[in-house]
């Protein structure tokens, strides 16, 4: 089970990536992405997040992320909503 404050820390790079302005998507990522069977952390970027999920299995990242995202449709309904809409963007 992640603690509280690990689980804070993921929220709060969550709101900082959404606080982003608008910046342009390649389309080299998700080329990576189709390209390798293992995700590489690397491909995408340096923050603590992806280093962290860098060496793990996608569906026990998703895993943890699906229980952040149930908090967060609590805590920050707003947050919640704003998120989605960017992967429904996607």
């Amino acid at each position: 089970m992640q603690p509280n404050y690990a689980k804070l820390a993921t929220l709060y790079t969550i709101r900082a990536e959404m606080n982003k302005e608008n910046e342009p998507q390649s389309a080299a990522p998700r080329a990576v992405v189709q390209s390798i069977p293992a995700y590489s952390g690397a491909a995408y970027g340096n923050s603590d997040f992806l280093r962290a999920i860098s060496d793990k299995e996608p569906r026990d990242a998703w895993r943890v992320m699906d229980e952040l995202m149930e908090s967060l449709s609590v805590m920050q309904p707003k947050t919640y909503a704003a998120v989605m809409n960017k992967l429904n963007d996607l």
